[in-house]
């Protein structure tokens, strides 16, 4: 399944119906932030190393409460995705500067909604002010985060 599926009601209904699945989590929920930021730093211990397909993979056991639900699943990291993911990322922000740094404004233009339409969702890792009808764009630091993947099986879960 897509992790776009992942939802509070979606988890709800499968639980209640009594369905067998493996979900990735959605970082929008708060539930999951919060146990994603509190692994952050204890992932990496060696205790928690397994091999996968000859791969190195950083696995740990986590708890999160969606809606009524007190679901157990897997945090995974995985270095070689990270780095896949980091490398994709960057590329696409950078096309997304490229693109900012080529718009001569016009004086009908809204320069906030121009930045937003362009940028979307890299919006948040760009700083920009306008100068000589045009972008000046730069990039915050520490635009990414580290990623971690969440993953439940459904016989996993304690209803409270």
């Amino acid at each position: 399944m897509d992790k776009e599926f992942f939802s509070t009601a979606n988890m709800v209904e499968m639980v209640s119906s009594e369905l067998s699945f493996i979900i990735p989590t959605s970082s929008t929920l708060k539930s999951v932030k919060e146990a994603m930021s509190e692994i952050h730093a204890s992932i990496y211990n060696p205790n928690n190393l397994e091999i996968h397909q000859d791969e190195p993979l950083f696995v740990m056991p986590v708890t999160i409460d969606i809606g009524e639900l007190n679901m157990k699943g897997y945090a995974y990291y995985d270095q070689k995705r990270e780095q896949q993911e980091r490398k994709s990322f960057f590329k696409r922000l950078y096309g997304v500067v490229e693109r900012l740094q080529s718009i001569q404004l016009r004086s009908w233009m809204c320069p906030a909604a121009v930045f937003k339409e362009t940028a979307k969702k890299s919006a948040r890792y760009i700083n920009w002010t306008v100068e000589d009808n045009g972008f000046e764009v730069s990039l915050k630091k520490n635009a990414v985060s580290q990623r971690f993947y969440c993953r439940f099986k459904s016989h996993e879960i304690d209803n409270q």
